[in-house]
């Protein structure tokens, strides 16, 4: 019997559709057979896969198991697919039935017990998810729903475990989806604990980064050696406004909105919502000893 379900790979910081299929076969000497160009990551997923199903109650195929992830010719990568890939053998083995399965895209980490693990890059899988005219909604573990949550229009269903996913997928259990709460989380997370006010003085310097904030130009200050530095802090009053205007440039431009948020909050690890709360600023030392991002 064949399952064919909706998932999604990384490549860099941006996501891609993924079809997942699984098909059960009568053979001799049961074996699981991935292909699709998954790296070592997702390779090892097949054993995590198959005692999740084990100890979350269900049966494991005594048959060869083939698991295809399409297109053939991108590699895939990440821990994302142990929840599809459970999913699609209780599918194909006719444990569960497939009321949702063309209407719900699935990601996901296993652990052993069948529990739902946190995944990265979820925040850019929701954002292409919502593009998606294939399916209406997003099954994630609930650690990450909140973050999904931040793209309008889609539909973020949270699961704790293997089993609960399975219900939901079957129609046994109605699950509700996890508001979207972007205005909110933009509000809470958009406020800078440093501003402009505390700079006195130092108008060419700030006139300068202003241009600078609003060209998304490099800014390089000079002065004596050690201005600005966070040990020579309070030395001098030159050099501490040195240090005031330079960590306050990133509340100059105006406020991140979801597409900016895309680039913003999918590297390095898209796993946290205050990830999206501020402008990146990259603050190199005058002697290159630190790089301060903000």
């Amino acid at each position: 019997m064949l399952a064919r379900l909706k998932t999604y790979t990384l490549r860099g910081i941006d996501a891609m559709l993924v079809d997942c299929e699984v098909d059960i076969s009568s053979s001799a000497m049961p074996k699981t057979i991935l292909v699709g160009l998954p790296d070592t990551a997702v390779k090892e997923s097949t054993h995590r896969v198959e005692r999740a199903i084990i100890n979350s109650g269900f049966t494991k195929p005594q048959e060869r198991v083939v698991i295809n992830l399409a297109p053939g010719d991108i590699p895939k990568q990440a821990s994302s697919f142990d929840l599809p890939f459970a999913i699609g053998v209780l599918l194909a083995s006719g444990q569960i039935s497939n009321d949702k399965m063309e209407k719900y895209a699935i990601v996901g980490e296993l652990s052993l017990e069948g529990f739902v693990r946190p995944i990265k890059g979820v925040l850019s899988i929701a954002i292409e998810a919502q593009k998606s005219k294939d399916h209406r909604g997003l099954i994630v573990p609930r650690q990450n729903a909140h973050e999904a949550s931040v793209v309008d229009g889609l539909d973020v269903i949270a699961v704790d475990s293997l089993s609960q996913a399975a219900a939901f997928y079957g129609g046994k259990i109605e699950i509700d989806s996890t508001p979207s709460n972007s205005e909110s989380l933009f509000e809470q997370y958009g406020r800078y604990e440093v501003d402009y006010q505390d700079v006195r003085g130092q108008e060419s310097a700030k006139r300068a980064m202003t241009i600078a904030a609003a060209g998304a130009h490099n800014l390089l200050m000079l002065g004596p050696p050690g201005s600005g530095e966070p040990q020579d802090i309070g030395k001098t009053a030159s050099r501490r406004s040195c240090h005031l205007s330079h960590t306050r440039l990133a509340g100059v431009p105006p406020a991140l909105r979801n597409r900016k948020h895309r680039h913003l909050g999918g590297e390095p690890s898209s796993s946290s919502v205050a990830s999206l709360r501020h402008v990146p600023l990259a603050s190199p030392s005058n002697r290159g000893e630190e790089v301060r991002t903000s």
